[in-house]
């Protein structure tokens, strides 16, 4: 998911699939500072069963991605 800064609207909005599915996730997690630890603890707090990677698939901070699997 990658939604220009709308990332936490979007998983909101999500939060029954996420809660009852668990489905796997890969989120971008650099458009505002915050969201590096505002995504996670929000996945987290909707589903503890997660394992959390991070990937960064660029030399600067853009294209950081979360995996929730």
């Amino acid at each position: 998911m990658d939604i220009e800064g709308a990332e936490i609207e979007a998983l909101k909005g999500a939060s029954e699939i996420i809660k009852e599915h668990r489905p796997a996730l890969a989120i971008s997690i650099y458009h505002k500072p915050s969201d590096l630890w505002e995504i996670p603890l929000l996945i987290y707090n909707l589903n503890p069963g997660y394992s959390f990677f991070l990937s960064q698939h660029a030399p600067i901070l853009t294209e950081t991605v979360l995996y929730c699997a």
